[in-house]
C-alpha cells in the first residue's frame, strides 16, 4: 500500500501530499522535503494515511490491460476508475474550500453516496456546521443527510 503524509509550508497553507518512505510522521514535527522547487522546510499537517484507492486504481488498471479481461470486465473497471478519481477531486475542492473558509487542517472522505469531513476546532459553532455542510453539498452529488462532520482538536 501506499502512504502519504501532510506537509504544510507556511502556516494555514496548503497541504501536500509526500511519500513517508519508512518513517512514521505526527503532525507538528518538522521535516524537510525535497519540491519541485527544490529542497524546503515544513511542517506535517497530517499524519500518515493508507492511499488505498492508488491502490484500488492499481488494480483496476490491471483489469483493462489484462488481455484476458472481458469487455464487460474492462467497462466496470474504466467506471469505477471514474468514480475514484471524481471523489478525489471532489475531495480536494472541498478541503481547499474549507482551507479558505478558516479551516487550516481538515480531511474529507467521499466513499459512494456518503462524505465524511474531519475539521480542527475545540469549539465547532453551528454556523460553521451549517457552512461545511453548504460547501460539502455544493461540491458533490452527497446528501446532505449523508454527511458527517466531526472535530478533531490540535
Amino acid at each position: 500500500m501506499i502512504e502519504t503524509v501532510g506537509i504544510r509550508f507556511k502556516e494555514g497553507g496548503k497541504i501536500y501530499d509526500f511519500d513517508p518512505g519508512e518513517l512514521t510522521l505526527l503532525p507538528g514535527e518538522m521535516v524537510v522535503v525535497e519540491t519541485a522547487r527544490g529542497i524546503e522546510c515544513g511542517t506535517v499537517a497530517r499524519a500518515n494515511r493508507t492511499a488505498a484507492r492508488e491502490e484500488a486504481l492499481s488494480i483496476l488498471q490491471e483489469v483493462l490491460d489484462s488481455a484476458q479481461a472481458s469487455a464487460e470486465d474492462k467497462a466496470q473497471a474504466t467506471q469505477k476508475a471514474t468514480a475514484i478519481a471524481e471523489n478525489v477531486l471532489q475531495e480536494s475542492n472541498i478541503e481547499n474550500l474549507l482551507l479558505a473558509k478558516g479551516f487550516a487542517d481538515s480531511v474529507v472522505y467521499i466513499d459512494g453516496e456518503r462524505c465524511s469531513v474531519v475539521v480542527q476546532s475545540d469549539d465547532l459553532q453551528q454556523q460553521e456546521s451549517l457552512q461545511i455542510l453548504q460547501i460539502v453539498v455544493s461540491q458533490s452529488e452527497v446528501a446532505a443527510d449523508q454527511v458527517q462532520i466531526m472535530t478533531a482538536t490540535a
